[in-house]
């Protein structure tokens, strides 16, 4: 059998510790096992898989092209033991989306996902993007999808989307007069992007409706408070009153943002992983 189990979870501990110390360490084994374990995979493949130095690990091209294979092999493995095994515990991720997600596009990735894993158990986690990231980061979720923090690299880019400035659809914007927002509180994406846009057109404005979420944000669109730069995906929400607003009103363009699935780690593993693959692939053919 070419890609034992115990030499791909060596292999793959490797080069996520980037030294065979560090895989020794998480994998509870000695360094010299580790090295035996590589050289054993190594003879398997008839390659050298990885270049090693007293700084460094580093994968040679033969060894990038494994660890694919590997970590869909390891991918497979956990999702067929959580199967004939019937537990649910081995195949539950913490997935976080953004609000304006939840409300629209949401629905049609939970069903593709536990269609696809019925065995799946997913802890939804709902909120602003400014929230998400920070309990990713602290180990609290699996899984985001969710714009791409200002400055951040990290994540699979999703789509590139332009931004829009959203009102009832009977709200008129005087030009006379400050313009009304109706906005997230600070630390939110788009409402920088609403106040960068506004100071560098020179326009003035005044806080109308301040909300942490995306229903109170929607129900101050709703009552014709004021307008709001929202994703384009808020126009989907139901009873459809709202429109969208631009240059006939003598409002900046807005710009684009980036909406990225995003892990704990570049590289991810098991359940994670075969999550990420179904969610990243279902979520650009339903974005409209």
């Amino acid at each position: 059998m070419l890609l034992e189990l115990h030499l791909v979870r060596t292999f793959l501990a490797v080069i996520d510790a980037a030294s065979f110390t560090g895989a020794a360490e998480a994998l509870g084994i000695s360094q010299p096992t580790v090295s035996q374990h590589i050289r054993r995979l190594e003879r398997l493949t008839g390659q050298q898989l990885i270049l090693r130095d007293t700084h460094a690990v580093t994968l040679t091209p033969n060894g990038a092209v494994l660890e694919g294979f590997a970590r869909e092999t390891l991918a497979l493995d956990t999702q067929a033991r959580a199967y004939f095994e019937g537990t649910t515990e081995q195949v539950r991720v913490r997935l976080g989306v953004s609000e304006d997600l939840a409300l629209t596009r949401l629905p049609a990735l939970l069903r593709r996902l536990t269609h696809e894993q019925p065995q799946l158990q997913i802890d939804l986690t709902v909120g602003l993007t400014s929230m998400l990231y920070p309990k990713l980061d602290n180990g609290r979720l699996d899984l985001i999808l969710a714009k791409r923090r200002d400055g951040d690299e990290r994540g699979v880019l999703i789509k590139r989307e332009e931004m829009a400035w959203i009102a009832h659809r009977d709200f008129v914007v005087d030009r006379h007069a400050r313009i009304p927002l109706v906005v997230y509180p600070s630390g939110s994406i788009t409402t920088a992007l609403a106040l960068q846009a506004l100071e560098r057109a020179g326009l003035p404005w005044r806080m109308a409706c301040s909300s942490e979420t995306l229903t109170g944000i929607w129900s101050g669109l709703q009552a014709g408070l004021g307008i709001s730069a929202q994703s384009p995906v808020l126009l989907d929400v139901p009873p459809h009153e709202l429109r969208a607003i631009g240059i006939e009103a003598g409002l900046p363009a807005l710009g684009a943002v980036d909406y990225v699935l995003l892990g704990r780690s570049r590289q991810l593993t098991g359940v994670a992983a075969l999550a990420a693959k179904i969610i990243g692939e279902a979520a650009k053919r339903f974005w409209v």
